[in-house]
C-alpha cells in the first residue's frame, strides 16, 4: 500500500495531516471499460483482485519503499460513503 499525506479540515478552522493510503488499481476488457464509465477519480472504491509488488526504492529515511498494483478481478463503489443504482450492461 502507498501512503500519501495529506490535509483535513481540523478543529477550529486549522488542517491537519493525515496519512490517506492509496494504490494503483489495473483494470482489463469489460472491467476497465465499466470502471471507466462508473468512477471519477476520488470515488471510495472496494477492489477484490491480485496484490502484486513492483519495485523497491529507497526513501529518504534510509527504508525501501515497494510500489504496488491491484490486477482487479471486480470493483465496486464502497457505500459507506453514499448511494448506489445499479444499471446491467446487456450483452
Amino acid at each position: 500500500m502507498v501512503e500519501n499525506e495529506q490535509t483535513a479540515p481540523g478543529k477550529k478552522g486549522q488542517r491537519k495531516a493525515q496519512v490517506v493510503p492509496w494504490c494503483d488499481v489495473v483494470c482489463d476488457g469489460e472491467l476497465a471499460s465499466n470502471v471507466l464509465d462508473s468512477l471519477v477519480e476520488g470515488d471510495y472504491v472496494v477492489v477484490e483482485g491480485e496484490l502484486r509488488v513492483h519495485r523497491l526504492y529507497p526513501v529518504d529515511d534510509g527504508r525501501d519503499s515497494a510500489m504496488v498494483s491491484v490486477r482487479a478481478e471486480s470493483v465496486g463503489l464502497d457505500l459507506r460513503h453514499g448511494v448506489a443504482k445499479f444499471l446491467r450492461v446487456k450483452r
